[in-house]
């Protein structure tokens, strides 16, 4: 081809785009999954060395976020204090455990905080 810049545009254009994130009531939809979530955490609570999110919205029965505090070094001493009441994006398996949704995360690269919770949601 003569133009293989031209020929690498065109295959980036035509990739399919990633899926938007799931909504946290979604997310148990997906069970052994590896899926993107997004939503606004009402409560962020620690147990032990475990960080738990709750979503708005959310039955906390239904599905739950779990930071393994030990694991993330770069945690303030509060955790808790930095996820409450924000707006988060997070990527990982979807298990249940003990008749619960969750995604259990160990790096600290699996989720970002995107805004604060309540912001209007931008449109694509």
């Amino acid at each position: 081809m003569r133009h293989p810049l031209l020929a690498l545009l065109l295959l980036v254009a035509s990739a399919p785009a990633s899926p938007p994130p799931l909504g946290p009531a979604d997310a148990g939809q997906h069970v052994g999954q590896y899926v993107t979530v997004a939503g606004d955490v009402a409560a962020a609570r620690v147990d032990g060395d475990v960080l738990v999110l709750e979503f708005a919205g959310v039955d906390p029965g239904v599905f739950r976020v779990l930071l393994l505090v030990p694991m993330i070094s770069a945690l303030p001493a509060h955790p808790e204090r930095v996820y409450a009441g924000r707006r988060v994006r997070l990527s990982g398996t979807v298990r249940r455990f003990r008749g619960r949704c969750e995604i259990v995360l160990g790096s600290p690269g699996q989720i970002e905080i995107v805004d604060l919770a309540g912001a209007p949601t931008a449109e694509p």
